[in-house]
């Protein structure tokens, strides 16, 4: 249980971690799109593919703080720890969403204990099998990220009387078609037949 201090900077926190995984989700979209679209292909590593792990690998870390189930934990746990009765009222709020959320910080924690953020001596042996075995898609991240972020929004606004800003209404990705655009033109990426994105996992 937060005090009632904690539990409203608690709110605000998490938002702020969720604003920064949009961005990272929106930029990450418009370069999914854009290979599926114009048929990009790549071969080795070039700043798009370090970029596009960075940003997955950063959403993952986003998700791990806000999905956090640790004792001293501030995050959305504890938050529903803390008021449930008001949480469950939100029309944002579903029974079947805070169960997939469950699930999910399940898998989080997974990753968080054998590689995320901590080199485990039998995670290093495979840590490739760590992220099969956890199972994590990228849009199934997105969706529970997605989740929180409307309840947690909608609660913002009923506790602390103000909504929350959604950081996509300024950020909508373009910038990322442009980028590839001038790769392409450049001869950096080629428009012939799409590969695949190594953005898509973890590590």
């Amino acid at each position: 249980m937060l005090s009632d201090e904690k539990y409203k900077r608690a709110i605000t926190r998490n938002l702020d971690e969720l604003a920064n995984a949009r961005l990272e989700q929106c930029a990450l979209s418009s370069f999914d799109r854009y290979l599926e679209t114009h048929g990009v292909y790549y071969c080795g590593e070039n700043f798009f593919t370090i970029t596009g792990r960075a940003l997955f690998n950063c959403m993952v870390g986003h998700a791990i703080k806000v999905l956090d189930r640790h004792r001293k934990s501030a995050a959305f746990w504890a938050i529903f720890d803390t008021a449930p009765d008001k949480i469950t009222k939100l029309s944002s709020y579903k029974e079947e969403k805070l169960r997939f959320l469950d699930g999910l910080t399940g898998k989080l924690k997974l990753v968080r204990d054998k590689t995320h953020f901590h080199l485990d001596e039998e995670g290093i042996l495979d840590p490739r099998a760590i992220w099969r075995d956890a199972d994590i898609k990228r849009v199934k991240l997105g969706e529970g990220l997605g989740y929180v972020w409307e309840m947690l929004r909608e609660l913002h606004l009923v506790e602390l009387g103000k909504q929350f800003s959604d950081p996509c209404e300024r950020y909508d990705g373009r910038d990322v078609v442009q980028l590839l655009d001038f790769a392409c033109s450049m001869g950096i990426l080629q428009l012939e037949g799409l590969v695949g994105s190594s953005s898509t996992s973890g590590g």
